[in-house]
C-alpha cells in the first residue's frame, strides 16, 4: 500500500513526504505530509471492518487536534465497499488510488 501511494505521488511530479508513526499504544501505518494537512492511513487485510482498525487513527488524531494540526483519516482494507465512517474515509485496497494522495 505504501509503495502504491509513493508511486502515485511521484508520478504526479511531486516529492513524497511519507512516514510511519509509532508511540506508546499508538501506531499509524502511513502519514502523508501534504504541507498544511496530514493524511493518516491504516491498512488492514481484513474484509470486515471492526472497531480496533481505528485505534491508531483515533490516538494520533487526538494528539493532532490538541496541536490544532489539520488532518484527514483513511482506512484501506481487504473488503469491497468504499464509504465513510465518522471522520474516516474507507477504501477497498483495489480502489485506494481513487483518492487524492499528494
Amino acid at each position: 500500500m505504501v509503495s502504491e501511494v509513493f508511486k502515485t505521488i511521484t508520478h504526479r511530479g511531486r516529492e513524497p513526504r511519507l512516514a510511519h508513526y509509532r508511540a506508546p499504544r499508538i501506531e499509524v501505518d502511513l502519514v502523508v505530509d501534504r504541507g498544511l494537512r496530514l493524511i493518516l492511513v491504516e491498512a488492514k487485510s481484513g474484509t470486515t471492518i471492526v472497531p480496533r482498525f481505528f485505534a491508531g487513527l483515533r490516538g494520533l488524531a487526538a494528539s493532532l487536534e490538541e496541536a490544532e494540526q489539520s488532518f484527514e483519516q483513511r482506512l484501506v482494507y481487504g473488503g469491497d465497499s468504499r464509504h465513510r465512517r465518522n471522520d474516516t474515509e474507507i477504501f477497498p485496497w483495489n480502489r485506494m488510488l481513487e483518492a487524492e494522495w499528494g
